[in-house]
């Protein structure tokens, strides 16, 4: 027998992938405890893949989390060594290659798990949110055989991205780093086949890069694990919008009000036939236009 210490910790699935949990378990997390985190679990795996180990069934459940810095992985009779297969498989983490394969009947390749890792990966910096996960698409098995990858890199835009905060999300990512998702998830990708994956030491050393700082070179707001907005663009003037608070482009702003805020307003119902009416904060404070206390309609 052997002696191993004991695993403890909370399962990533639940408690970094699904946001309420990540800022009740961890509240003082800024971005930077996540890029240390990705680095603390790369190099486990390198550990790993180094010496011929592959984990097959790369499963946020069974990665437990006490702090950026200290991780265990649990539930590793799956992981394939040598000829023995890994059976087992989650459909985010499985490469387009092996989709809707038996998993026992062939052994995975190094190429196969790194698209895991990359998932891995994307889905901690996007807190939980699938890098296949897009509007008005097929289902996860579809969109990740068709290479379906929502997020744009640059002017490459699908226009498919959730709209909101997964998108706030995306684009306070350092510009090489959107570029290295796009390359590794859209069908046709600089690296996106299984020879072409990028390795755990490609990407440990992409992520050894934000710790130096280019986090946040551009934009404070990047520290924050949900920002509010866009990231800043260094060549535009800003504004606080001043219903929200929220900084915007001073041309998408009118009179201190950004367009969000000038869509919403004060909901009431028709004085006549009861229907719900909203006086629209643009016509209050732009056009100054009186409450109408009846519909157009009565």
């Amino acid at each position: 027998g052997y002696l191993m210490r004991q695993a403890h910790g909370r399962e990533l699935q639940k408690c970094v992938f699904q946001p309420q949990l990540l800022k009740k378990y961890f509240p003082s997390w800024t971005k930077q405890d996540t890029v240390t985190l990705c680095i603390t679990i790369l190099k486990k795996l390198k550990y790993l893949h180094d010496r011929n180990v592959i984990l097959g069934d790369i499963n946020p459940n069974n990665i437990l989390v006490v702090s950026p810095t200290e991780v265990y992985f649990v539930d590793t009779d799956s992981y394939q060594i040598e000829g023995f297969p890994c059976p087992v498989g989650t459909i985010n983490f499985t490469a387009p290659e092996i989709q809707r394969k038996d998993f026992s009947t062939f052994l995975r390749t190094i190429g196969n798990e790194r698209f895991a890792v990359a998932t891995l990966l994307f889905m901690i910096m996007l807190p939980g949110k699938p890098p296949y996960s897009l509007q008005g698409g097929e289902n996860q098995v579809e969109n990740i055989l068709n290479g379906d990858f929502a997020y744009a890199s640059g002017e490459r835009c699908s226009g498919k991205a959730p709209e909101g905060m997964w998108r706030f999300c995306w684009s306070h990512l350092p510009r090489y780093l959107k570029n290295d998702f796009y390359e590794t998830f859209r069908k046709g990708g600089l690296h996106s086949t299984e020879q072409t994956r990028f390795s755990t030491d490609v990407w440990l050393r992409k992520f050894d890069l934000l710790q130096s700082g280019k986090l946040c070179e551009h934009d404070s707001m990047s520290m924050e694990l949900f920002p509010t907005r866009l990231k800043k663009n260094p060549h535009v003037a800003y504004i606080k919008c001043r219903i929200c608070g929220n900084e915007v482009p001073a041309d998408k702003a009118m009179e201190g009000i950004c367009g969000d805020c000038l869509n919403k307003g004060e909901t009431y119902h028709c004085a006549e036939c009861g229907q719900e009416m909203v006086y629209k904060n643009y016509h209050k404070y732009i056009k100054k236009a009186p409450r109408r206390t009846v519909c157009p309609d009565c």
